[in-house]
């Protein structure tokens, strides 16, 4: 009975790692949902608040007349009233009195010059949304103003929005989410306090990135395919985790530097594409790799197993042999058949003959012991690819080199606003979360992998799982490098088409 528990035990663990491999990962690179993130810069002033809004174009589908995913000038002139009267309601602001702003929404005019240099995500579009408020109604400089946000696509509850907030020379940051809708402006604020907005917004940036890691795409079946069909490490899960995030946060920086200076020339939604290809040609060339070597491996186990059962037949011959000799002539002497100890074979009067067997060398140095069982002083990873850190290194590049939508929407919009630095310590920030909960699935990998090796060797699943994770990362490989070739044939159609 506790035999046949230990084995279900053992079926189930491997049933559920199954199941959270193929669950919670994609084979396509998938981008970050149009409703999770928004970006404000709130500026406040003694009789007015500027904020500077960088938003999802589907919450305000009713003004997007073209359907591009971005609202024109055009488009907020017409629909101006509207607009007014659905942001108004949607984010409001009231001061100590709880008089509400009264609100004016405008294009954000420099995007008319330099739409090329800003080239923001065609998902969403940025307004300035004005509050004012009649002089007889501020009461003091030390005016608190009460912020609502409610700009959330309703039933979606990772949207959020990283705020930033200037008065009076300080800086201070907030997140907005669905359980947080709510933040009292006070008038003046200690340097502690405005460092402890600071670090909120740091702290809401990483917790979003560990959020985030959890949606499709990140190159997590990658990874975890790699990581089950060989004998990593928890060091080599953490160092896989720690170059695709560090390329993740290098793609999203050299993407929005080239966004900001270059994307006259280079125009990020033609750059993603050939990303793609390139991350997919990587995988796919890992892939046939892993695969290779996989089956080259299991032949040399299995030409070695013959070359056993052909020995073990030719001792059993020879001992037959050397039995009848004995019983035919009584004075042959045969001191052992033991090939670890001396053999003499004949003895022809005054000259004996002594022989030592020497064990030849095995390829791949491989050799058996007398009980049958194989023994490999190989690399860690000999059953199936042996483990380098280049090729740790080339996949992890290669599962981070597309960069994430939501990092690059708040690196472009602080960027847009004059706000660089905080930018980069936000993406910095949500780098750490998406690398904190990579590592940590890596380190599930690995170490729930260890239950495989105790499962019986007579499951064609565990006896064939490092060629089937080969195949994995294979055709992985290949669906992100066809994806990414109809997207370039798709785009360069519509050019010729347009031209």
């Amino acid at each position: 009975m506790h035999k046949n528990w230990q084995r279900t035990r053992k079926y189930l663990i491997l049933f559920s790692l199954t199941i959270l491999l193929f669950c919670t990962n994609s084979t396509q690179p998938v981008y970050s949902h149009w409703s999770d993130l928004s970006v404000a810069e709130i500026i406040v002033n003694d009789l007015q608040t500027e904020i500077t809004l960088t938003f999802p174009t589907g919450l305000t589908k009713f003004a997007d007349d073209n359907g591009d995913g971005q609202l024109q000038l055009a488009e907020v002139r017409n629909h101006q009233t509207e607009l007014e009267k659905f942001l108004g309601q949607k984010i409001s602001i009231t001061n100590s009195s709880k008089n509400p702003g009264s609100v004016t929404v405008k294009p954000l005019e420099i995007a008319a010059k330099t739409a090329s240099l800003i080239q923001q995500p065609n998902t969403h579009s940025t307004l300035i949304l004005n509050y004012t408020w009649p002089e007889s109604n501020v009461t003091s400089k030390n005016n608190k103003l009460r912020i609502k946000y409610n700009l959330f696509l309703p039933g979606v509850p990772t949207a959020s929005c990283q705020a930033t907030i200037v008065e009076a020379g300080a800086v201070k940051s907030i997140v907005f989410t669905p359980q947080n809708r709510e933040f009292l402006l006070a008038g003046k604020e200690s340097i502690w306090e405005s460092g402890w907005s600071l670090v909120l917004a740091v702290v809401g940036a990483f917790t979003w990135g560990c959020v985030h890691a959890m949606s499709p795409g990140h190159g997590k079946t990658i990874v975890g395919a790699y990581l089950v069909g060989s004998r990593a490490t928890p060091v080599h899960a953490v160092f896989l985790a720690a170059t695709t995030t560090i390329t993740h946060t290098a793609g999203v920086f050299s993407v929005g530097a080239i966004t900001l200076f270059a994307s006259n020339l280079i125009e990020p939604e033609k750059l993603d594409p050939w990303l793609s290809l390139i991350s997919g040609l990587l995988v796919a060339i890992i892939g046939i790799k892993l695969l290779s070597e996989r089956i080259k491996t299991r032949f040399v186990l299995r030409t070695l197993v013959r070359t056993k059962i052909d020995l073990n037949h030719l001792i059993e011959k020879t001992r037959f042999v050397v039995r009848t000799l004995v019983r035919k002539n009584p004075r042959t002497k045969v001191l052992t058949t033991n090939l670890e100890e001396p053999v003499n074979l004949l003895s022809r009067g005054t000259w004996e003959r002594e022989f030592k067997p020497v064990k030849p060398p095995i390829s791949q140095h491989y050799h058996h012991h007398g009980d049958g069982r194989l023994h490999s002083h190989l690399p860690p990873g000999s059953d199936g690819s042996p483990i380098t850190w280049k090729s740790l290194l080339v996949l992890g590049i290669s599962g981070g080199l597309l960069p994430c939508p939501s990092a690059l929407v708040m690196l472009l919009s602080a960027s847009a606003l004059g706000n660089v630095g905080l930018g980069m310590t936000l993406v910095v920030a949500f780098s750490l979360g998406l690398a904190l909960v990579l590592s940590a699935i890596g380190l599930v990998l690995v170490y729930a992998k260890q239950h495989f090796n105790k499962l019986p060797k007579q499951i064609a699943a565990v006896k064939f799982m490092p060629a089937i994770s080969a195949v994995l990362v294979m055709f992985l490989g290949l669906s992100i490098t066809g994806e990414a070739i109809l997207k370039i044939l798709a785009a360069n159609q519509w050019v010729i088409g347009n031209g």
